[in-house]
């Protein structure tokens, strides 16, 4: 009796060493591990994928060399230290978005510009691009945003009651602007940019300013 007893614990161990085995084995590359991403920076469950589009300021289609840079962009953007935190691989530039809710040729000065926002108490209804990207011409881009090098505003706001939160921001770039910007502006609407760091200081100039405020000087 106890021989099969042995027997059957044997092949039980056995057993589970080979489940383990082809579990292991199923799980081996890391792009195969079970895994519930949080992309909170899309900022609705609804969408998917990071979503940015791209237009004119007057509705017509950006051009090939703005969509080319605006694609060089959000590459740069993709590739930066929190992205994956935070948004899902494979952002994708979309030609065309809906109509930018600025008037354009009035100074913003003159108006709050996030009241010109959609509101919808569904996010279901929400744009499915997490950025509006629109080129305005630069003596337009001056008369209503001034010197500033971009604008950033809420395009579609989901209201529940009295709370309201940003789920759709629009972003307006002279229709000449670089690579470099568009990269920066991407960066600060997605919440990826950082704080400047502190500044670095010689152990020469440390030991002066000591020396100076013991003294009582400026």
């Amino acid at each position: 009796m106890s021989s099969i007893l042995t027997r059957f614990a044997t092949g039980l161990m056995i057993i589970g060493l080979l489940v383990g085995m082809a579990a292991e084995r199923s799980y081996s590359a890391p792009d195969q591990l079970p895994q519930s991403p949080n992309y909170h920076g899309l900022l609705t469950a609804d969408r998917t994928t990071l979503d940015v589009c791209i237009q004119t300021s007057s509705g017509t289609a950006a051009g090939a060399s703005e969509m080319a840079s605006l694609r060089t962009a959000l590459a740069d953007v993709a590739a930066s230290e929190y992205f994956a935190d935070h948004y899902p691989p494979d952002p994708i530039v979309t030609e065309g978005c809906p109509a930018s809710t600025l008037l354009q040729g009035i100074p913003i000065s003159s108006y709050r510009p996030d009241d010109r926002a959609f509101r919808m108490d569904d996010s279901q209804l929400a744009s499915r691009h997490r950025v509006h990207v629109y080129m305005v011409p630069p003596d337009e881009y001056g008369v209503v945003f001034g010197d500033q090098p971009y604008f950033r505003v809420a395009a579609e706001f989901v209201c529940l009651e009295h709370q309201c939160a940003n789920i759709t921001t629009g972003v307006y770039v002279p229709s000449d602007t670089d690579t470099t910007q568009l990269t920066t502006a991407l960066l600060q609407v997605l919440g990826l940019q950082l704080p400047p760091p502190d500044p670095v200081w010689d152990p020469a100039v440390v030991e002066e300013k000591i020396r100076t405020a013991l003294e009582g000087g400026e």
